[in-house]
């Protein structure tokens, strides 16, 4: 009898959350320990986004879709999407 309460319960209880291995990368601005990069996520087309730098003036920059080096992470505080294409 307790054998198949336990086996009733193992099929009620919800299967254990595994990582989204297949969801892309959030868009906009990443960083890690050493570097920072901007992911534009649509298919095509390039757009214009503003990089906040630490020292000197912040400078804008086209890039294309997928992951875009910006420098070192001591370098960029940030950087956002300008709203404009180029």
């Amino acid at each position: 009898m307790a054998a198949v309460a336990l086996a009733l319960t193992a099929l009620t209880l919800p299967a254990a959350a595994s990582p989204q291995t297949t969801k892309a990368e959030d868009c906009g601005y990443h960083y890690d320990v050493l570097n920072s990069w901007y992911t534009h996520c649509a298919s095509s087309g390039n757009v214009k986004i503003e990089v906040d730098k630490v020292l000197g003036a912040d400078e804008e920059r086209c890039v294309p879709p997928g992951k875009s080096w910006l420098g070192m992470r001591k370098d960029v505080k940030g950087a956002k999407y300008t709203g404009q294409t180029c």
